[in-house]
């Protein structure tokens, strides 16, 4: 039993590592920091033209440029285009020919408008979620930090976004959806020991951000980006480069706080206000200390700040959805209660697109969060504003609609005036793991211990079935859980393949294998003792 398992482990590594290639490196083509006249695109840079035409076949392109490989990237701005159009742009190099298509924004909003949400996906993402994101085909894509999981030192911090592209859903997706980006606690260049404006690499990660990664217009010595649709509003600080985390430091420069209470002066005249906060508003209890560190929570002075200058400025209209790591609501009833305040705002909390979730705690209206604090989630929302241009005399609702790989999670509204909430305060913490794995994983291991004991009494020596027992389970715990985890970063689909479905499958695979040797057995004896007697008789 122990040399029949031992090859159906090797055999079962063998067969993986053939399935699953590694995902090889790819160029990069994508746009964002799109308006109602242009848009801006950065790509490999490469000897070829580049192209934009209303004509899906690219014919009398509106926009044509000779670009040369002189580096790592070519960026540039497509000027003097017309609201709401659509357009097709081609790459036309040498090599090889990339293409996409993107609409402008209108000028005023004469119907409801969508757009894509979402943060935290591993390095070289390809989850089935990209491809359901472009079926959607949100106007942009809002991507709140964390967008890869390698560590950035000078040595990568250009040529990380290279492997963005190695996931092919997500290179397509980037070829037909405009984005908006900004940085979170991973995708920042920074140090164990200094982070925030001491990091070393501060400079050269807003350098490499500004000539890789498509984006509005920068306020400042920072990557802060604000841009309107219409009369909604979208404000995306940079709450990384400049963040001081010794005592007494703050969030923002003084520059950045002086462009934020600018921005919120201003609130009123639009339908909505967006804050897009790459930082949790709440701190989370148990996600990890590096995640309890990176909440609004740490500078709690900035964050009364913040909240006052709102009520101060009597904004009915503020709406900010964070990167909270699993998605959570809260109708405003719990997003001021640490200043006993009675005005509140509405805070809509994403999930990860393609990594763990995680989070706990008190603070949210809803008691229903999504996600699995100990298995990859794929999580995105789609933010839909109906009514905005009307205003002055109707409300403007705000959905957030949020899904799954695995389909629709749930719908959360709010409309203006964006003032009070149910007053609920609930506890919403994520489970670890889904409800199935309770149920397979106990059964997978009965199988293989009935299989197992089966094949051990078939040779009539259960000291053998005792072995046999310890010989698995060191073979999960030194070679399947590795394996799983090493495939996890190269299969095509994940994350429906994960580190448990690769365990479930080998002790599919090993009872398989042993009721497969049990009868090969068997049968081989009833063959053997009936030749002999054929033999005999002749």
């Amino acid at each position: 039993a122990v040399n029949d398992t031992t090859a159906m482990v090797i055999t079962l590594c063998v067969v993986f590592l053939t399935l699953f290639s590694w995902a090889q490196a790819n160029d990069i083509m994508w746009f964002g920091g799109l308006t109602n006249s242009s848009v801006r695109f950065c790509f490999t840079s490469v000897n070829g033209s580049f192209f934009v035409s209303t004509s899906p076949e690219h014919r009398n392109p509106i926009f044509r440029l000779n670009v040369q490989d002189l580096g790592n990237t070519t960026t540039f701005e497509v000027p003097d285009l017309r609201p709401n159009t659509p357009y097709w742009f081609l790459l036309d190099t040498e090599y090889i020919q990339i293409s996409g298509n993107f609409t402008t924004l209108r000028s005023q909003l004469t119907s409801s408008f969508r757009f894509a949400v979402s943060c935290c996906a591993a390095t070289a993402s390809n989850t089935r979620a990209w491809s359901q994101l472009t079926s959607y085909a949100p106007k942009f894509y809002v991507h709140l930090g964390n967008m890869h999981y390698t560590p950035l030192d000078d040595n990568n911090i250009y040529t990380i976004y290279n492997e963005f592209f190695e996931g092919e859903k997500q290179g397509e997706f980037y070829l037909s959806t405009p984005i908006a980006y900004t940085w979170s606690y991973m995708d920042y260049p920074a140090t164990e020991n200094e982070s925030g404006i001491h990091s070393p690499y501060r400079e050269s990660g807003i350098d490499a951000f500004r000539s890789t990664v498509p984006h509005y217009p920068f306020q400042g010595n920072e990557i802060s980006q604000a841009w309107s649709v219409g009369s909604i509003r979208f404000v995306m600080p940079d709450l990384y480069s400049n963040a001081n985390y010794s005592i007494g430091g703050h969030i923002w420069s003084d520059e950045e706080k002086a462009w934020i209470e600018e921005e919120l002066k201003e609130a009123s005249t639009y339908s909505v206000f967006f804050f897009l906060s790459s930082r949790p508003w709440r701190g989370l209890e148990i996600c990890r200390l590096v995640m309890a560190d990176e909440s609004w929570g740490r500078w709690s002075e900035d964050r009364d700040y913040l909240t006052e200058l709102i009520l101060e400025l009597n904004i009915t209209n503020f709406v900010m959805i964070t990167n909270g790591r699993m998605i959570a609501f809260d109708d405003g009833s719990n997003s001021a209660d640490f200043l006993g305040s009675s005005y509140r705002f509405p805070v809509m909390q994403v999930g990860p697109l393609d990594r763990w979730a995680c989070g706990n705690g008190v603070g949210y209206s809803e008691s229903s969060c999504y996600g699995f604090s100990r298995d990859y989630n794929s999580q995105y929302a789609i933010v839909s504003v109906e009514n905005a241009e009307n205003f002055n005399s109707s409300t403007t609702c705000v959905t957030f609609s949020a899904y799954s790989v695995q389909g629709f999670l749930r719908n959360f509204t709010v409309c203006t005036p964006f003032m009070n909430g149910t007053g609920e305060s609930k506890y919403c913490s994520p489970p670890f793991l889904p409800d199935w794995y309770y149920y397979i994983t106990p059964l997978s291991l009965v199988i293989l211990f009935l299989v197992t004991i089966i094949n051990c009494a078939m040779k009539k020596n259960f000291m053998t079935f005792f072995v046999t027992i310890l010989f698995l389970l060191g073979i999960f715990s030194i070679c399947v859980f590795p394996l799983a985890y090493l495939l996890q970063y190269s299969s095509p689909e994940r994350p429906s393949f994960l580190p448990v479905h690769t365990a479930f499958l080998s002790t599919g695979i090993t009872s398989l294998f042993s009721l497969f040797t049990v009868f090969r057995r068997k049968f081989w004896k009833r063959v053997s003792v009936s030749g002999r007697r054929t033999l005999l008789e002749n």
